[in-house]
């Protein structure tokens, strides 16, 4: 038995190696320190409660910043990382909806919850209002510097 738990955690190490090469951005040419600012490109769907209708997704931007501890990239929230473990993310947030047109006062309070799962990229977020809740289900992978 021994023998398979030397194996088990050989495996659990290098999927903890593989999540945090996932999460950790390459350093700008001529930088001396790693960002931790990882960029996503995730393609899905979104669904809005009660509805059996879906919209496709493609290239939703969504950016994971590490030194901050935030998540952004969805309806103009900048969401706090909750959770962080070998699995994968969590993260929350909350910012007031204004009135289409802008300008006016705020029409009420917009939240925001998901996680992401560090190993396959799945992100799968909620949007609630008063009015309406959507889902979101996208896989993302790390968006390649062109130089």
């Amino acid at each position: 038995m021994a023998k398979h738990a030397g194996a088990g955690r050989q495996k659990l190490a290098v999927l903890s190696i593989a999540a945090a090469a996932f999460l950790m951005a390459k350093p700008v040419a001529g930088s001396e320190e790693t960002t931790a600012v990882l960029t996503l490109s995730c393609d899905g769907k979104m669904r809005a409660l009660g509805s059996e209708e879906e919209e496709t997704i493609t290239n939703w931007g969504v950016e994971v910043n590490l030194p901050e501890g935030t998540v952004s990239g969805f309806v103009g929230i900048v969401a706090r990382i909750t959770r962080m473990d070998a699995a994968g993310m969590s993260f929350e947030g909350r910012g007031d909806l204004s009135v289409p047109g802008g300008g006016g006062p705020a029409s009420g309070q917009i939240t925001l919850f998901g996680e992401i799962d560090r190993l396959t990229g799945a992100v799968s977020a909620t949007t609630m209002t008063k009015a309406a809740t959507t889902y979101y289900e996208l896989l993302c992978k790390p968006v390649k510097r062109m130089f």
